[in-house]
């Protein structure tokens, strides 16, 4: 068993009873994982121009101006230097984004596109069978509509919304209520149906199929890179092989 190792960021040698303390505490691989991406972001090299364009750029999302940004300094000392560290740390991770994980995060897309899709349906829910069924009926006879009903009768937050579910994305979505979403139209109220000790009556409202945007790709890039830096742990505990906990 070797003596010491190396950890990311850090020149300087680790004992093998401080990696064996780190892994005990539970800390381990939190601390690994942070260090990584502090190396990874590190090797990223921004001259001045760049560091410039990416604080203007910031301001200009934030809509902040020059001014505003002396009146925060002002009220709040060393906020310009976080807000220009924010910037470049945006900057850096556009960079790592696209030349490290962009063809992967789109042909990840590309396979796992319908979980991507989003729906917007509304939703009652009542521990009451009877309840439910009397709702359903009053909606499928055009008496009331789903939404007036779910400010009255439906269990959860969604009550303050008139139901209103979304748009969620299909893997956030509960798979019994996904089938129904699936296999009704839009404007079609669903039979009520149970989960667990909840009965549910639900109503597609809009189905947004999944484009490759802005938003998505940065998910995917995100998700990629954190999975890297999971399999760079394994590894690193695989060669310390200090005890079974790691």
């Amino acid at each position: 068993m070797a003596d010491n190792f190396i950890l990311p960021f850090i020149k300087s040698n680790i004992l093998n009873s401080d990696i064996e303390n780190l892994n005990n505490a539970g800390i381990l691989k939190e601390i690994f994982k942070n260090l990584m991406k502090a190396e990874i972001f590190r090797e990223i090299h921004l001259d001045e121009d760049q560091k410039l364009k990416a604080v203007k750029s910031f301001s200009t999302k934030l809509k902040l101006s020059e001014d505003n940004l002396k009146i925060l300094e002002k009220k709040d000392p060393g906020f310009k230097k976080r807000f220009n560290n924010e910037a470049i740390m945006r900057e850096k991770t556009e960079i790592i984004h696209r030349d490290f994980y962009l063809e992967k995060a789109e042909k990840f897309f590309k396979e796992n596109r319908s979980k991507f899709n989003k729906y917007i349906y509304s939703l009652i829910r009542n521990n009451d069978r009877n309840v439910i069924y009397e709702l359903y009926y009053q909606v499928e006879s055009g008496e009331s509509s789903i939404n007036e009903l779910a400010k009255k009768y439906s269990l959860g937050n969604e009550n303050l919304k008139k139901g209103i579910i979304g748009p969620v994305k299909e893997s956030d979505i509960n798979p019994k209520i996904l089938e129904r979403l699936q296999s009704t139209d839009v404007d079609i109220i669903s039979e009520p149906f149970q989960i667990a000790n909840t009965w549910y009556i639900i109503q597609k409202e809009c189905f947004i199929e999944a484009g490759f945007d802005k938003q998505i790709k940065n998910e995917i890039c995100t998700f990629l890179l954190e999975e890297d830096i999971d399999l760079k742990y394994e590894d690193f505990t695989k060669k310390l092989n200090v005890n079974k906990k790691i």
